[in-house]
């Protein structure tokens, strides 16, 4: 059965830890692995999330993407490696998570 829970209501028991940067420079492309940390008793789903680029606290620049088949159980951890477009003079990219959806099972 389909569940109603909306992940605002449960956003504050979600943390993140930026694990590793890959500089792809032949794509001009960055890899960010970020720790997921799910302390809520449902499966999630559906992550749409936002990147934002920053250069000393400085707000360079967002980019925003999806990942239908990321999936994070309940009360436990997921990797989620984001694929961004680098931006000249960015030193930190922050990860937002805009939606989730709780499983259907």
């Amino acid at each position: 059965m389909m569940s109603n829970k909306e992940f605002s209501d449960f956003e504050s028991e979600f943390s993140f830890t930026q694990e590793k940067i890959i500089d792809a420079k032949s794509k001009n492309r960055l890899l960010i692995t970020y720790k997921v940390k799910n302390d809520t008793e449902y499966q999630w789903d559906n992550i749409r999330y936002e990147i934002i680029s920053r250069n000393n606290g400085e707000l360079l620049a967002s980019e925003s993407d999806n990942n239908y088949f990321w999936v994070i159980r309940p009360n436990s951890e997921s990797f989620l490696t984001v694929n961004i477009q680098i931006v000249p003079n960015a030193n930190e990219w922050e990860l937002k998570i805009k939606d989730l959806e709780v499983s259907r099972f």
